[in-house]
Order: C-alpha cells, then sequence, then structure tokens
C-alpha cells in the first residue's frame, strides 16, 4: 500500500519541478543562459566595487572606522561601552583617595559620546592595520578626550561662541576649524586649557578606556609582554568584520538592462531580474514597514499593469550615434559637450604674499582673495569634469556591452511617492542627452500622414535643437508649425549631419540637446530616403512630449487656477504661454522700479550696540565675528542690489528657469540663492570691484520667489497650506498618508534621528557621523513640513504617467515607452494618441475625483478631536481643466 503524500512533500516536490523547468530552460534557450550570466557578472561588479571602495579606505589614515564592518561594530557595541564608562565613573563616587588620573576627563563627556569617540579612535586604528602599540593608542585616545572634555567646557560657558563658529566654517576644512576654535578658546577660556601635557597624562586617560572596551564588549585583546603591549581586534571581531564584509559585498549589485523581458511586478517582491538578481529589488525601497504593509494589502491593478508596460518596453542601442560618441569621447573633443580629458589648470597662489594676514597690504590681499576664488573654482570644475568623465565612460562601456543585443530591458521600480524609475545607472532612458540618445526602441514602426508620425518626428528634432545656431530661430518657443517648417527648410543640413556628423559639428553639437537631435538626423535622413525610393517609411526614436513646467501644471490644475493655468499651457493659446518668461518679466519691473528709487543707506554701515539689539560675540578671532560692539559690516540695501543686477545683464529666462522649475518640488530662497551661484559661475561671471555676490545672490532669491509667487498664486497658496497641514498632523503625531488617482498609497513618515550620541567635537571638529539612529514612532517636524509639498505633487504626476501609459497598453495596444513624470515618449507612429490619452488623463484625475479635496478631508478628519486646528484650505478659482484636451502646448 502506498503512503499518502503530506502537503510537505507535495511542496518540496513542487519546488523541485520548478527548479528542474528553470534548469531546463536555461540549458535549452542560449539568451536565457546569457541573461544568468550577465546577472552573475551584476553581482560581481557590484563587489568589485565595494571591494574597491574598502582599499581606498583602508589606504587612508584614520578612516578606518568609516568602513561598513566598523559602523556597524560601533552601532552594536557602543551602548554597551557606554553603560561599562557610566559604572566605571560611577564606583569612584564617593570613594576616598587618590582617583585614577583620567577620570576627571572621561566624566566630563556623557558616557554615549565618550563610548563613540573611544570606538571611533580604535577603529582608525584597527580596522586597516593588524595591531597598534598600546601607549601610543592610548595616548591617542586619551588627546582625542582630553580635546573633547576641553571643548565641551568651552561650550558650556560660552555656547554662542560656538555655535557662530560651527554657522560660519561648516563648509571649511577641519584643519582650520580647529585652529579658529583652539584660538577663540585661548583666549577667552585659558584656565580651561591643558595643552602640551605630557603623554603619561593622556595615556591614563586612554588606558582605562582601552580596557572597558576589551571587557564589556570583546572587540579587542591587549597582548602585554615585557617587550611591548599591543592591541589587535579580537579573532570575534575579526570574524565579524569578514561576515559583515561578506554579506556587504553583495549589497549593491551594478544593476544592468536584461536582454529578456523582466520579470512582472505582482506583488511587493520578485519583480525584475529572473536569476542571481531575482529577490533582490522590491516594488519600492522602505524602511516604513507601516507603508510596506498598506501597499502588500492595497488593490492597485493600474500601478503594476502601468509598471510592467514600462519594464517590457524593448530597446536597443542606437549603433551610429554610438560610433560617433565613442569617436568623441577617444579624441577627448569636448563634442556634444561630452567633459574633456585634462583638468583645468590650479593656479600658483602669489609667491610674494606674507603668510600672517596683518603683514598683508590691501592689495596683497585683494590678490590672495581673488587666487581663493578662482582656485575654489577650478577644484570644483575637475571635481565635476572627473565625474562626468565616468560617467560617460561607464555609460559607453554598458553600451558596448549591449551592442550585439537585438533587444534589451529596463527593470523598473517605484519610489515611495508611486513615481517609477530604471533600476539600472548610466545607460537608462531617463538619463542625460548623451545617455538617451544611446537608445531606440528596438521595434521600428511605420510612419505615414494618416498617423502624423512624420509630423511628430519633425516636432521632436525641432526641439531637441531649440536654439538654433545657424539661423537663430527660437523653436521651443514658437509655433509648432514653424518648428515642423523649420525641419523641412533645414533638411538639406540634417541630411549632410547624417551623412557625416563629424564635418558639420557647427550645426548638431550646437543643439539644446545636440546627442538625441544628432539621432534625429540620422533618422530623418533615413525616412526621408525611404520616402524617395517610394518605400514605407519606419521610425524608432522616442518622440518626447514635455509638460509646461509639470509640477505647477498640477497646482494649477488642483485649485483650478485660471491664471497659473494660463501661465503653464492648461488652456489653448495661439503661441505657447512660457512662464519662466513670465517670471523674468515680473522680477526685471521689480529690479528697475526698485533702481529708480532714492537711495537712502549706505553699503557700508557701522553696526554698534544702541542700533542693533542682536548680541555681537568676539571670538577672539579675527573674521569670526558676530554683533555687539562696532564692526564694518556689508550691508547690502535693496536700491543698491537691484541696480547691480539691472546693471549685470544676468537677469534673463536662464536665471529665472530653474528656480521656477524646482519651485513646486520644495525650493525655497536659500536653495534658489544656491542656483543663482551656481549659474553664475557656469557663465563664468564675476562682479565688479572682487564682490563675492552673496548678499546679491541672496536678495535676487528672495525676489525671485515673490515673483513667481505673483505669477502662479493659488500654487503658492496650495503650498503653503499643505505645509501647514503636515505641521499640525506632527504635532499630533500622525503621519501624512494618502491615495494618489492611480491607487498607489502615499505615506509620508520622516521619523526624528537620535543625534545626541554622536554630536561630538571629534578631532577638534563638530562631527555629524552617518550613524543616524532613527527614532521609531516619533516624527520630525521639519521633515514632514518641507516634504509634503513636493511628495504631494510627486505623486501626482507620477500617477498622471502610471495611468496614461496604463490606459495607451489597455486601449491602443502601445508598448514603448519612455517616461519621465513630466516628459511622456514613444514611436512617432504612435505619438497622435499617446498625446491625446495623456491630456485626456490629466483632466479626469482631477475632474471624476479630486485628489486635493480627498487629502484636506482626510487631514480634518485626522485631527478632529484634538486640539489642533487649521485654516481651511484656499478657495479655487474658475479654470475650466476641460479646455486641457484643447492645449496643443500642454505637453509639447
Amino acid at each position: 500500500m502506498n503512503k499518502p503524500v503530506t502537503a510537505a512533500e507535495h511542496l518540496s516536490m513542487d519546488i523541485a519541478a520548478e527548479a528542474e523547468a528553470v534548469i531546463s530552460g536555461v540549458e535549452l534557450d542560449p539568451t536565457l543562459r546569457e541573461q544568468m550570466d550577465l546577472e552573475d557578472g551584476m553581482i560581481e561588479a557590484g563587489k568589485a566595487r565595494y571591494w574597491r571602495l574598502v582599499a581606498e579606505a583602508a589606504s587612508k589614515p584614520d578612516r578606518g572606522a568609516d568602513g561598513i564592518p566598523a559602523r556597524t561594530a560601533i552601532r552594536l557595541s557602543e551602548d554597551k561601552l557606554a553603560a561599562a564608562i557610566q559604572a566605571w565613573v560611577e564606583s569612584f563616587v564617593g570613594k576616598r583617595g587618590r582617583q585614577p588620573s583620567g577620570l576627571r576627563s572621561i566624566k566630563a563627556i556623557d558616557p554615549e559620546t565618550c563610548a563613540f569617540i573611544t570606538l571611533r579612535v580604535i577603529f582608525n586604528h584597527l580596522a586597516s592595520s593588524a595591531q597598534a602599540q598600546l601607549p601610543k593608542l592610548a595616548t591617542k585616545l586619551g588627546v582625542a578626550i582630553t580635546d573633547e572634555a576641553t571643548l565641551r567646557q568651552f561650550e558650556e560657558r560660552h555656547p554662542a561662541i560656538v555655535t557662530l563658529i560651527n554657522q560660519r566654517l561648516s563648509s571649511k576644512s577641519r584643519i582650520h576649524y580647529r585652529r579658529v576654535l583652539k584660538a577663540s578658546l585661548n583666549r577667552k577660556a585659558p584656565d580651561i586649557v591643558e595643552q602640551n601635557l605630557p603623554d603619561a597624562d593622556y595615556l591614563t586617560v586612554g588606558l582605562p578606556l582601552i580596557e572597558l572596551v576589551e571587557t564589556a564588549t570583546g572587540l579587542i585583546k591587549t597582548t602585554r609582554t615585557k617587550a611591548s603591549s599591543t592591541v589587535e581586534l579580537s579573532e570575534e571581531c575579526k570574524k565579524f568584520f569578514e561576515d559583515v564584509h561578506t554579506r556587504a559585498q553583495y549589497f549593491q549589485p551594478v544593476y544592468g538592462p536584461t536582454i529578456v523581458p523582466p520579470r512582472p511586478w505582482q506583488g511587493f517582491r520578485n519583480g525584475g531580474y529572473h536569476y542571481g538578481l531575482a529577490g533582490k529589488l522590491t516594488l519600492i525601497k522602505t524602511r516604513d514597514k507601516e507603508h510596506r504593509k498598506l501597499l502588500e494589502a492595497a488593490d492597485m491593478p493600474i500601478v503594476y499593469a502601468g509598471l510592467n508596460a514600462l519594464q517590457n518596453t524593448g530597446w536597443r542601442i542606437n549603433l551610429p550615434v554610438l560610433e560617433i560618441m565613442d569617436y568623441a569621447a577617444r579624441v577627448d573633443s569636448g563634442i556634444g559637450g561630452l567633459p574633456l580629458v585634462g583638468d583645468m589648470d590650479i593656479p600658483t597662489v602669489p609667491a610674494d604674499i606674507p603668510l600672517k594676514k596683518e603683514d598683508r597690504t590691501p592689495e596683497q590681499q585683494e590678490r590672495l582673495d581673488r587666487w581663493r576664488r578662482i582656485a575654489a573654482a577650478a577644484y570644483k570644475e575637475n571635481d565635476e569634469r572627473k565625474s562626468n568623465r565616468h560617467s560617460v565612460s561607464q555609460t559607453l562601456a554598458l553600451a558596448q556591452q549591449y551592442a550585439g543585443h537585438e533587444t534589451i530591458y529596463f527593470p523598473h521600480t517605484l519610489d515611495f511617492r508611486g513615481r517609477a524609475y530604471p533600476v539600472t545607472s548610466y545607460l537608462t532612458p531617463q538619463g542625460t542627452d548623451y545617455q538617451k540618445a544611446l537608445l531606440q526602441f528596438a521595434e521600428a514602426k511605420p510612419i505615414s500622414h494618416a498617423n502624423r508620425g512624420l509630423f511628430w518626428l519633425a516636432v521632436h528634432g525641432a526641439n531637441c535643437m531649440a536654439d538654433c545656431p545657424i539661423t537663430g530661430a527660437k523653436l521651443d518657443k514658437g509655433k509648432v508649425e514653424d518648428r515642423v517648417s523649420w525641419v523641412h527648410a533645414n533638411s538639406d543640413r540634417i541630411w549632410q549631419v547624417a551623412r557625416n556628423p563629424l564635418d558639420n559639428l557647427d550645426f548638431w553639437s550646437k543643439a539644446d540637446s545636440p546627442w538625441q537631435f544628432l539621432a534625429f538626423c540620422f533618422e530623418w535622413e533615413a525616412v526621408c530616403d525611404a520616402m524617395a525610393k517610394g518605400e514605407t517609411p519606419v521610425s524608432s526614436l522616442p518622440i518626447a512630449l514635455d509638460g509646461s513646467c509639470n509640477g505647477l501644471q498640477h497646482f494649477s490644475a488642483m485649485m483650478r487656477d485660471e491664471i497659473g493655468g494660463a501661465a503653464v499651457n492648461l488652456v489653448p493659446q495661439e503661441v505657447p504661454a512660457d512662464i519662466y518668461t513670465k517670471v523674468k518679466t515680473k522680477l526685471i519691473e521689480r529690479l528697475v522700479a526698485l533702481a529708480a528709487e532714492q537711495e537712502e543707506q549706505p553699503e557700508i554701515e557701522e553696526v554698534d550696540e544702541e542700533e542693533d539689539d542682536a548680541e555681537i560675540i568676539d571670538t577672539g578671532v579675527e573674521g569670526i565675528t558676530g554683533k555687539k560692539g562696532k564692526k564694518k559690516v556689508r550691508k547690502l540695501s535693496p536700491i543698491a542690489a537691484a541696480r547691480t543686477w539691472v546693471d549685470s545683464g544676468q537677469v534673463d529666462r536662464g536665471m529665472c528657469k530653474r528656480p521656477v522649475m524646482t519651485t513646486p518640488y520644495g525650493s525655497k530662497k536659500f536653495g534658489i540663492k544656491g542656483q543663482i551661484r551656481e549659474e553664475l559661475r557656469k557663465r563664468k561671471f564675476k562682479f565688479a570691484n572682487g564682490v563675492d555676490g552673496f548678499a546679491e545672490c541672496g536678495f535676487l532669491a528672495g525676489e525671485i520667489v515673490d515673483a513667481i509667487g505673483r505669477v502662479v498664486v493659488k500654487a503658492r497658496e496650495v503650498m503653503d497650506w499643505l505645509q501647514e497641514s503636515a505641521a499640525v498632523l506632527t504635532r499630533i503625531g500622525t503621519a501624512v498618508v494618502w491615495t494618489a488617482p492611480s491607487g498607489f498609497i502615499v505615506r509620508q513618515a520622516y521619523p526624528q534621528t537620535a543625534l545626541k550620541r554622536v554630536d561630538t567635537f571629534f578631532h577638534g571638529q563638530r562631527f555629524v557621523p552617518q550613524l543616524l539612529v532613527e527614532r521609531p514612532g516619533t516624527l520630525d517636524r521639519n521633515r514632514q513640513t518641507n516634504g509634503v509639498s513636493p511628495n504631494f505633487v510627486h505623486s501626482m504626476d507620477g500617477s498622471a504617467m502610471i495611468i496614461t501609459v496604463y490606459r495607451c497598453a489597455v486601449e491602443r495596444a502601445i508598448q514603448s515607452f519612455a517616461m519621465i513624470h513630466d516628459s511622456f515618449a514613444t514611436h512617432a507612429a504612435d505619438t497622435e494618441q499617446l498625446a491625446f490619452i495623456l491630456r485626456d488623463v490629466f483632466v479626469r484625475m482631477y475632474t471624476e475625483k479630486d485628489p486635493f479635496e480627498d487629502f484636506v478631508a482626510a487631514v480634518f478628519a485626522a485631527i478632529e478631536g484634538s486640539d489642533e486646528e487649521l485654516k481651511d484650505p484656499p478657495a479655487k478659482g474658475k479654470l475650466d481643466l476641460s479646455r486641457v484636451r484643447d492645449s496643443l502646448y500642454f505637453f509639447l
């Protein structure tokens, strides 16, 4: 009689059968076998990168504690050591007789900080070397602890000085920071400074701490003989390091494209890759367990279907573009904006300038300041060039690797707002101009007058050119008919580019998107050639339709803002509205009006106690001064600042574009100030008389914020209300949760982080390492408030994209997509259908339901019964959203 098969045995048999099927499939299909090899290669590439970083860290002095194993060991052992230190200190309380020499310094610091510094000093020595001499290590540890104790006392006595030094020198080097801090300390509190102590005194501080590390944590082992005394990692710690390395090397594989369709997403796990990387990806990458639970329980068919359609898009390498790009990179030509191989020369410091500031003449100081600015700019430029060269190199290497494949795919995941991204680096449909240009759809689809494919291909080419260097046409701001006409009028030039790109660089390489324009030239030439032969032309280029400042489009739509909606093309117009120009116009009107006013206050003012109630702090260090006493302060009046900008000629559309684009995503005055300074650096613009422009850029940032608010009033109001609502929810301890129109559930719950134990003057500098410990169940008020507006609008544009892909795939059988949240692309043959559907999706998102009203209702329901109050949301306008369907320039 046969024994019945148990459920466990059935399961085992099913697993075995599935494994056998996979093995058989791989053995029979060379493509599957190659895919398996590719995934193994991605894992190996991640391991190689990990060990390269480990070796780089080990080669640098005092960096051993930055490695993953050491950081993990510190995190796991810090509490144990802190408890042991506290117990050791308390054991001497009330005891008579001589106490340990190092007790005073050790107990001057809280046990958590003392533990952190101790572990970090030890691992800095031992993580990259076999052992250390006990006296030397103990002495160095004693110096670190004594410095910390001294600086803590100084901070308690003069907190304002330390705060000011932190603020003024936050971006300076550690050495300079330490010098300033010590100089101020010596002047203001010399009685607490213990300088040039004998090594024996420092030794007595470090020795008991090393002993406590050994006994309380077991991380180290000391060996003492008559000849020498040494410290090394314990065998258990070495094994721990090996285990962490073994696991960590697999944490970050170098994800690349697949050559078989990615595994479809059906739940939170197991989408994307098939073999060695199977299960490595999750639908979203989050540590928020509550968010995971919400998503795992949610019914999100549109999200899954849209995401799978995105990653099922077949791609191939654009070989003609690859050939030219590879040549351009090898000859170091800078063609099409590729980074040059050489670095900028770093100017040498003028040799005739005295080392001490007091010995310099004003002329020498001015030349030194000028050298510092030029050298800093050169260093920054070289860093950017290095990073860009690495990106180009990696992109070309991947393109060469996949050039022989007829079809490749890009696995996608979502972020916590519901936005979709490819998981690959460098070679990606959402990359830079040159990265996008290397990709085309694997399928070439026929284009005709019936599907308007030729029209949309021409529009795409004109958009890539934008500003023509030869004809002077401003194509991306003109009528769509003019764009198409420009392409036909310049067909001869386009053909010449396609046939000999290197002899026509002055045309295509000066385009706004030069490499994508080159790809268009190849495509246009092939299409025209086919038509001339009487053949049906085909096209495989992604034809991008871009939103007009898409974040503001969403805010204007949800608030029915007539003014803002018109500025971002939510209504039909003869020519495209340009919000960047509108903001620039408002800004210049304001600057000109200000500049015409009578100046009443000088640029340099004498500030003293009677004029300013703020405290001026004398730190004892030249140049680091607060307010109280007298000081020459450069106080720029609005009138003087306005005149400076009017005379500069730099206030144009380009200066306003990035601030306008980033405003709906959270940029404020401080961030915009940095954007302005960066734009000026790119333009190589310098203010007269050696002025650094810091005050001028701060003034202009505030004026740009005001100008944006005058153009899109409702958007500004709703952003402010979203922030207020998040602040109220945070005060009652409630996360911000909403359901996006796609069905994706968003949960914003930024936790507070515990910084107490790592808030230290390690080696003389305020030190906040990446060992932040999140406090479960808490909410960070600043992050919650600042994050809600950009996250809400991100979830809206993410939904619009996913729903659009879903409807295109289901209703129109479109199978190829290149989507970037505010830029939607498909074949030229299908662009007309995409253009209709994306508009219809946008209108329905805000008319069939009202996601903002749903959010408002959820917020008021959450605060009901609490003591918190929240004002009503801003009133909506009267914009007729149905007009979006007829707005050609809404997405173009």
